[in-house]
This record gives structure tokens, sequence and C-alpha cells, in this order.
């Protein structure tokens, strides 16, 4: 029970189709004003071109995102960017 203890939690199954199919990512919470997008990206449809396939998740930080996107520097400060690839 080390990972109940560290606050993890056991999750259903979920389905997540190719976002070309259904433009959708699952949200999942992070600390402050941080959260996580999960996506399935596939080489098809917009994505054919990209150099791989599979889940892709990105940390986004609401308030870079918020300070940022009115002068187009979201992601301008390499330690603290708005959107980052994991």
């Amino acid at each position: 029970m080390v990972a109940a203890a560290a606050g993890y939690r056991d999750i259903p199954d979920i389905a997540l189709n190719p976002i070309y199919e259904m433009p959708m990512a699952y949200k999942i919470p992070g600390p402050g004003n941080k959260y996580f997008l999960l996506s399935n990206r596939q080489q098809e449809g917009y994505d054919a071109r990209l150099p791989n396939h599979g889940l892709l998740l990105e940390t986004i930080n609401q308030t870079q995102i918020d300070a940022g996107m009115q002068n187009n520097v979201v992601n301008s400060t390499l330690g603290n960017l708005g959107v980052r690839v994991l």
C-alpha cells in the first residue's frame, strides 16, 4: 500500500481515440496552476507527418500562459514554459 500512502490511486480503464478522430485530451490536475494534458497522437490526418506515434503528455502552466499570451511570449522563458512536452 505504498502507492496509496503516497496519494496514488488506481484509475478506471479509459479510451482515448486518436486526436484527429476526436479532438480531446484528458486533463490531469497538477500542483498550483499547473496541469497535464494526455492525448493520443497517430500518424494519420493532420498528424501524418509526426516523427512518431503514441501518447503525448504535456505539462501546462496556466499562469505563464495567461501572462504571456497577449505578447506571444508563452514559451519564451526556458525555465518557465507555458506548454512543455514531457
